[in-house]
């Protein structure tokens, strides 16, 4: 019922606000008749052809429907009957980008739900919703699924929020940093692979290669959560069957990183216009013009110099120049109206960009909302965004009312440091008032608590929230800077949020034992704020170092009606005791640093697990050498969270003429064999690769090089300079601890390969 309820409201908001009309055909499909119109934008493209891919097969059929655009980039199409098409691509192509005068060689798509069509003047084709439709196109099947995963994918890698993937990038300034940084990135690309095919290309083989760079791009997207440049552009070898030299490789990916510098501090300007938009694509694009030039006359092995961009239009430009291109009649962009505006144009609203983090451990694919609303819930019109794999999450230029003080929601995602769900919810308050570009807002168990104790005061203002970090802090005895900080800096601020999320794990867990049923999500969050809100009452009372958790316990059982058995608060009480007691040692043992907190989280949840199991008091035998023990040889070794794996052996495929050759853990003949952990978050750094060494290759000063004792390296010239690291790991010794070792690739010369002795921690304890 509840679904033909919502299709009930979509076909009515459909007709209210979109002009569609829905019948059925004589065949039984559905026709639906629908209203189009919008811009397509990088600058605003003029007599550009637009057509409606209803076949989706990618090119502008004679019999689809088509037009061309206006000065304004605006085009528009009326009644379009649409039979069975759910997810139409819209496509653009050709025409002038009227902010560089030059012609548009490449095609823009945008995906348009059939049953959900953008209003009036909303639709706009961009080189983002060009990433988003090359991404959906690209997955099987094509559902509202689907559809929005590569919004989510394309909005988390290009770090803004999914409400501003469809807006137009001439409005919002930050949109408009990320399709210059798309389209400049797929240019320097271009080019650098049309010379790889070391041919002159036709039109229909240029705009063949444009596809298979944009596909390279966001499968790469789809499989890392995050830009890199590098996989791509090994993918779009394999995709276009080129080979890009090494020097010219590394030039890119440099001069990517570039790009993105020089345009994120271009946004940062105050009371942008469209007409310093305009002015600063030309800019761009004249560097980028030099840039692609030395590419291009680049000899192979010839060393290329990444360039600096080094763009200030404010330092020629009068801001109250008028833009000549957003006048014309026919348009229907409705977001060109006065260029001499501030970007967006609210007097009553300024535009925000800033970075967070979600911490217990570090929380992963966490939903991060701005509550607007301040309901607590996360609406389904609100921004939002996704953490990445280190907890962090940004929001670019936000245009949100002066003066608010809006909460930060962030719920689900996987905490790092224990690889479970997180399935509670942590919240802050952004005060748009105090928070810059660079503010870093961390969502902890602190910033949880306050929040709450702001929503209790009567007045929500700036000095509310300062007033309530206060309190806060003073209750735990910290400041109110440590209250916002990120709890996996400072061992102090670990322990005690560690000590408040085992608390309220435990709690829940005896007060579910006594709920007459199996909970909802609601009642699920409902059970978890009062059990918050009980310890923070107590907390503010009392003092941390004087907290009753039998106090809690009661406070918990009047706000909830429930009654929890004595035997129940009994286990809890001690239980927590005896995690305070861990806690309180480790954050005095010198061998504690902030690089092994998750090691702590991870080594006292698995002390804790029979304590849920069972319902039984368990005696927490966590210590200092049972957090850092390893089974590796840390005598005179580095710490290094990437260090070998015991027992897990792969082969690298990016090497592999050696496929054939057995795999074995101790080769005293041929060498030694390299392992490799897809999981162990090789993948996400750019400088870690681990190879499986050619056992086949020549044993000669050439290529061997001596590492530890009677162990060798078999080396492969054609690895070096590459900038990876490599990881060896040598067999068990006699006391059964693993070495293993790690060397910069930086050298042609094998004796001039340098390894480190490195370990990692296990999840092996001590006894």
């Amino acid at each position: 019922m509840k679904y033909l309820v919502s299709l009930f409201f979509i076909y009515i908001s459909l007709i209210l606000f979109t002009g569609c009309e829905t019948t059925s055909s004589s065949t039984g499909s559905t026709t639906k008749k629908i209203t189009l119109s919008g811009a397509v934008v990088d600058g605003y493209i003029k007599n550009a052809s637009v057509c409606l891919d209803l076949n989706m097969n990618g090119s502008c059929d004679v019999s689809e429907p088509s037009t061309l655009t206006s000065n304004s980039g605006a085009f528009s199409f009326g009644d379009i009957n649409v039979t069975g098409t759910l997810y139409m691509p819209v496509i653009a192509s050709g025409g002038i980008d009227t902010a560089t005068n030059k012609g548009f060689t490449g095609k823009f798509k945008s995906i348009v739900d059939t049953d959900n069509a953008p209003q009036a003047g909303q639709l706009f084709v961009t080189p983002l919703t060009d990433m988003v439709a090359t991404s959906f196109l690209n997955s099987s099947p094509q559902t509202y699924s689907s559809l929005q995963t590569s919004t989510t994918q394309i909005a988390v890698a290009y770090r803004i929020s999914e409400g501003y993937v469809n807006k137009s990038p001439m409005q919002y300034a930050g949109v408009f940093a990320i399709t210059q940084e798309i389209q400049q990135t797929l240019a320097l690309i271009e080019a650098a692979a049309a010379k790889a095919k070391g041919v002159s290309l036709t039109s229909v083989q240029l705009l063949q290669l444009q596809r298979e760079i944009k596909s390279a791009i966001v499968t790469q997207i789809s499989e890392d959560a995050d830009i890199n440049i590098e996989k791509a552009l090994t993918k779009l070898e394999t995709l276009s069957a080129i080979t890009i030299p090494a020097n010219e490789k590394n030039f890119v990916i440099a001069q990517v990183a570039e790009l993105k510098v020089a345009i994120d501090d271009f946004v940062k300007h105050t009371n942008l216009t469209a007409a310093n938009l305009n002015t600063y694509q030309v800019a761009l694009e004249t560097e980028q013009g030099k840039v692609i030039a030395a590419l291009e006359n680049a000899t192979g092995g010839a060393s290329l110099t990444p360039m600096r961009i080094n763009i200030d239009i404010f330092a020629v430009v009068d801001t109250n120049t008028t833009d000549t291109n957003t006048t014309d009649t026919n348009t229907t962009d409705t977001n060109t109206t006065d260029t001499n505006s501030t970007l967006p144009v609210e007097s009553n609203t300024t535009t925000l960009s800033f970075g967070g983090v979600m911490v217990d451990g570090y929380i992963s694919g966490a939903k991060i909302c701005l509550d607007l609303d301040s309901n607590g819930v996360c609406g389904t019109t609100e921004l939002w965004t996704t953490t990445l794999s280190d907890g962090k999450f940004s929001f670019s230029n936000l245009k949100v009312n002066k003066n608010a003080m809006i909460p930060l929601i962030g719920f689900g995602g996987t905490d790092t440091a224990t690889s479970k769900s997180f399935s509670g919810e942590f919240q802050n308050i952004l005060d748009v008032n105090s928070t810059l570009p660079t503010t870093n807002i961390a969502l902890t168990p602190f910033t949880d608590l306050a929040k709450i104790l702001f929503f209790q005061s009567a007045v929500k203002n700036e000095a509310a929230f300062e007033a309530s970090l206060t309190s806060v802090g003073d209750a735990f005895g910290l400041s109110s800077s440590d209250i916002v900080s990120d709890t996996m800096q400072n061992i102090q601020l670990f322990a005690l949020s560690q000590e408040i999320q085992i608390t309220k794990s435990l709690i829940e867990f005896v007060a579910k034992k006594v709920m007459p049923t199996v909970l909802s999500e609601a009642q699920k969050k409902d059970l978890q704020y009062k059990i918050k809100n009980a310890l923070l009452t107590r907390i503010l009372d009392n003092g941390y170092e004087n907290l009753s958790i039998s106090e809690v316990l009661t406070v918990l059982e009047l706000n909830m009606n429930i009654t929890i058995p004595d035997s129940n608060r009994t286990f809890v009480i001690s239980q927590i005791e005896e995690v305070k007691r861990v806690f309180a040692l480790l954050s005095t043992d010198a061998n504690i640093h902030e690089w092994t907190f998750p090691r702590v989280q991870s080594v006292v949840e698995t002390a804790l697990e029979p304590a849920y199991t069972n319902f039984t008091y368990v005696d927490m035998n966590v210590t200092g050498e049972s957090v850092t023990y390893s089974i590796f040889d840390k005598t005179d070794a580095v710490f290094d969270a990437f260090a070998c794996i015991k027992d897990t052996y792969y082969k690298n495929t990016l090497i592999d003429s050696n496929a054939t050759e057995a795999i074995r853990e101790s080769d005293s003949v041929n060498g030694l064999t390299l392992n490799f952990n897809n999981n162990s978050g090789f993948e996400s750094s750019n400088r870690v690769v681990l190879y499986y060494p050619l056992l086949s290759k020549t044993k000669t000063n050439e290529y061997v090089t001596v590492f530890q004792d009677s162990y060798y390296f078999a080396f492969d010239k054609a690895w070096a300079n590459s900038g990876k690291q490599i990881y060896i790991q040598t067999p068990k010794d006699t006391n059964g601890f693993y070495g293993c070792q790690r060397a910069l690739l930086d050298s042609n010369i094998s004796s001039e390969i340098q390894f480190t002795k490195v370990y990692r921690y296990t999840d092996t304890n001590a006894s």
